[in-house]
């Protein structure tokens, strides 16, 4: 069944047609243009499309999706095989009234129970912007966020444990703990947690790697040096105290370096040890 409207252009054919088509499927309404079909006004399993909303009860199905107003699917599907791949995308607006949020795409729980998933694009006092992952009960979103990814320099953060057979980033990672099998790699890290990785590599350190022990000019500090050091101190030379550490922290590629030096020195020492054992054996045996 169609409607012609009779709205005659100069070439004399028929501008507009309303129809109804039915098929095994579905039925719905649809509008042609001179012709060829466009589905600017369509009613299908029970979906109404208009400029200010669009609903369904279905599955919502296009190669593009425009609203003013809301859109409201049980499913939504935006096809892409007659458009380039960066093409196809789902853009949601930001907040009236809220200038630092952007869109926000919210992920309800499972009929089972759980919580509810809310993603947003949010702008701190700092002007950057981030990706947050947040989450609720029913209808109502925490305004603690779970993890966010900063949009302009790539730094992660979570607020919980992050786990991956292996972690790699330019920027930031700040988590509650960290876990990995294979390696971590990244700029900076943060957390007050525990780090736990089939390796970590650290690239860059404050001290120069101790070698020069073994250059023939260096003298070690003797162990009677050492002992009295140690008597007073408390602790070995060019290593922080344990107040030192719980005060400010330990860099750990500092301290091992510092650690391999002690082990250096003590090296030389054995070897000396060892010399002055083999003189006073032969000593012995001369007599």
């Amino acid at each position: 069944m169609c409607l012609a409207c009779n709205n005659i252009n100069e070439t004399g054919s028929i501008k507009a047609t309303l129809g109804w088509k039915k098929d095994p499927s579905t039925g719905y309404f649809y509008i042609n243009t001179n012709g060829q079909p466009t589905p600017e006004i369509m009613v299908a399993n029970g979906a109404v499309a208009t400029a200010d909303n669009i609903s369904t009860t279905g599955q919502l199905s296009a190669a593009a999706i425009a609203t003013s107003g809301e859109l409201s699917a049980a499913s939504i599907k935006v096809n892409t095989s007659n458009i380039a791949s960066y093409e196809s995308m789902i853009s949601l607006g930001g907040f009236p009234g809220q200038p630092n949020e952007g869109g926000e795409l919210q992920l309800n729980k499972p009929l089972d129970g759980g919580r509810t998933a809310y993603i947003d694009n949010y702008e701190s006092s700092n002007t950057n912007s981030y990706l947050r992952f947040l989450s609720g009960a029913g209808d109502t979103r925490s305004d603690s966020w779970l993890a966010s990814l900063d949009l302009n320099t790539g730094d992660f953060s979570t607020v919980g444990k992050l786990i991956g057979s292996s972690i790699s980033t330019t920027g930031q990672v700040s988590a509650g703990s960290i876990s990995t099998t294979g390696t971590f790699s990244a700029a900076s890290l943060s957390t007050p947690g525990q780090v736990a990785a089939g390796s970590i590599k650290v690239n860059n350190w404050t001290i120069t790697a101790p070698d020069y022990v073994f250059e023939p000019e260096y003298k070690a500090q003797s162990l009677k040096e050492t002992e009295r050091y140690v008597r007073t101190n408390k602790h070995l030379p060019e290593i922080p105290s344990a107040a030192e550490m719980k005060a400010g922290g330990m860099d750990l590629a500092e301290m091992n370096l510092r650690l391999l030096k002690k082990v250096e020195e003590l090296t030389l020492h054995a070897i000396d040890q060892e010399k002055r054992i083999d003189d006073l054996e032969k000593r012995v045996g001369a007599h």
